[in-house]
């Protein structure tokens, strides 16, 4: 069975704070596996929270904290290369959207998300607008490096948000079915396997394309937050806490913040 005809699995959602308690397997320090920018490598990369052209919705602005350059550990950009290897067989590989993002941008995400849901539910508490935004968004606003409760992914550099495009042509990336950063249901990675719906032409290229990505990055030892279809991790307790539940045994995660 190819990567394409393999269903993804319907797995349970998690939230944010759902990984905050794996454990951190101890090391002296992180620098056997330094951050390294993608783009030195030849891994296609797009600095999304970092345009100021207006053309990263919903956002339209660089956001405070964002990067120009798309880093990450050293191991999780080796796996990308071994990713892009596989994915080339099709013509294929991949966009990295984000990497390391460093709390100032993790702190202006949640804002945003908490301001954007706060107006469209003006119904919602704090609390219960908080507990939605979990969902999509790590909350940074106890961040401590000494504290591994308080570690969104993004600050470890073991997580990259990301997609595919063609290595030809335009090489215009491919279809997903929805947008990047979408806090709806259609991000949630497993959404379009839905055997018993008819599903349209898009539905079912949407489908295609994200078992292409989640299969071939799975096949790398990456895990995926179930609520986004673009976002992976490896090396991180989300990482970490998805490998657990899999294997039936606690697993623990290497990367620490880098501050």
């Amino acid at each position: 069975m190819t990567p394409v005809e393999r269903p993804i699995p319907r797995l349970p959602l998690i939230d944010t704070r759902a990984y905050r308690s794996v454990p951190i397997r101890m090391s002296p320090d992180d620098d056997s596996d330094p951050l390294q920018a993608l783009a030195d490598v030849g891994i296609v990369s797009d600095a999304y929270y970092a345009r100021n052209d207006g053309t990263n919705a919903p956002y339209g602005r660089r956001l405070p904290g964002a990067e120009l350059t798309v880093r990450a550990r050293r191991g999780v950009v080796q796996r990308l290369l071994r990713v892009n290897r596989r994915l080339s067989r099709m013509g294929v590989e991949v966009v990295v959207l984000d990497g390391f993002r460093p709390i100032e941008c993790q702190r202006a995400l949640w804002r945003h998300f908490v301001r954007l849901l706060k107006h469209s539910s003006p119904g919602l508490s704090a609390a219960e607008a908080e507990q939605r935004v979990l969902k999509y968004v790590a909350d940074p606003r106890r961040f401590s490096a000494d504290d591994s409760r308080t570690w969104p992914s993004h600050i470890t550099g073991g997580a990259v948000d990301l997609t595919l495009r063609r290595r030809s042509g335009t090489a215009e990336q491919l279809f997903m079915g929805g947008v990047f950063d979408d806090p709806s249901r259609v991000s949630h990675t497993a959404f379009f396997e839905r055997p018993h719906i008819r599903m349209s032409v898009s539905d079912q290229e949407a489908r295609k394309n994200r078992r292409l990505l989640y299969w071939t990055m799975r096949a790398e030892g990456f895990a995926n937050l179930p609520t986004e279809w673009w976002h992976y991790d490896w090396g991180t307790q989300l990482w970490a806490f998805v490998r657990g539940q899999e294997q039936g045994r606690p697993v623990a995660a290497m990367y620490r913040p880098v501050v």
